[in-house]
This record gives C-alpha cells, structure tokens and sequence, in this order.
C-alpha cells in the first residue's frame, strides 16, 4: 500500500530569469536592446532550457522554495518504514519548516538535513520514539524548503546555452526533432543526473 504513494511536490516561481537576458543575446551574437517580443522569446527558451535540464538530472539548478507533504513520519522503503524523508528536489540548501496536523511546526531537534553525492538528499529523523503523532488523516505532514543553487553551475549554464541556440536556430520548425535538446548540451548533464537504484 505505502510503496504506491507518491507524493506532491510544488514548486516557488523563480525571482529572476536563470541566465540573464544579455548573456542569451550575447551568445546567440543578437543586439542587446530591449525588444518586448524577442525577449520574451528568449525567456520562453531559457525556462524550457531549464527544465529540461531539471527533469533530466533530477535536480534543482535555479533555487526556489519547495513544498511536499508526507503521510508518517519515515518512509516506506524495501519494506520496511526507514527514520527518513527522501527529498527529489535536491541539492537542499536549508529545511524551512515541517509542520504537522495544518499548524504545529516539528522542533528542528528532531531531524536533521543529510547531503548524499550522486543521490537525493534526504531529511534524516531523529528520536524517532517521540516524535509526536500525527492525525490519521491524508498527508499531515508538510514540509517546506529551499532547493537549488545560488548561482547555476557555468558547465550547466554552458549547456542551458547550446540547447537555447538550437531551439532559436530552429524557431520555424517545430518538428521533434529540431526540438530535442541537443548532444552536447545532454553529454555535460549526464555528470549531474541522478539514478536511483531499487525503491
């Protein structure tokens, strides 16, 4: 039953654009000035660009603030429940709150945030025996974060620009394959792309 739960998570709108405006023209050799329609254009492909990064490494390059909910405290794993919340919006930078039961806020004494390498990060529980209940209701339990990088790595950013030029290359045709991101921008993502082996 618990391994088919599959839990929300929603996302904050970003405050800025994740490359800057001159820094697309710059590179696709463009004028710099403000033309309302071409740089929503270019906004409309950088954000594409982002995402396709995004949910292909399975990370968060661009911060923003995320939320999810869980059902209990601990997760249930190889069957088994395991002390742990697994965060797939990773890296976290810091855990805002985890509140219970709509407004009661979990002490941060009971957990703890816990980087893996190559995997998701994950909010380690602690005093597992106290920790309160919660109700028996559906997702009780949210928690609230920041994720992402404070500045997009260059390499990935370099990518970001290469599948931007191609799209702006083939903005007549709209085939699928003229919209695939391209080789070489797909080659410097594999470094950062998360693969999850069993559940």
């Amino acid at each position: 039953m618990y391994k088919e739960i599959v839990y929300p998570y929603i996302e904050g709108e970003l405050s800025t654009i994740p490359i800057p405006l001159i820094d697309i023209k710059r590179y696709l050799k463009l004028p710099t000035v403000t033309d309302e329609d071409l740089d929503a254009d270019l906004t409309l492909m950088c954000y594409t660009a982002l995402e396709y990064a995004e949910k292909y490494c399975r990370q968060i390059f661009a911060e923003r603030t995320i939320t999810t909910n869980r059902v209990f405290w601990g997760e249930f794993r190889n069957g088994e429940v395991q002390n742990y919340f697994t965060l797939r919006r990773t890296p976290v930078k810091s855990i805002t709150t985890i509140k219970y039961d709509d407004d009661h806020i979990l002490s941060n004494a009971f957990y703890s945030l816990v980087h893996r390498q190559g995997e998701f990060d994950i909010i380690q529980l602690k005093d597992i025996d106290n920790l309160p209940e919660v109700e028996n209701e559906w997702y009780p339990i949210e928690i609230t974060y920041k994720a992402g990088y404070t500045t997009i790595p260059n390499d990935i950013k370099q990518a970001m620009l290469y599948h931007i030029a191609s799209m702006w290359l083939n903005r007549g045709d709209y085939d699928n394959h003229n919209l695939k991101c391209p080789q070489m921008a797909r080659d410097i993502y594999k470094k950062y792309k998360i693969i999850e082996i069993g559940s």
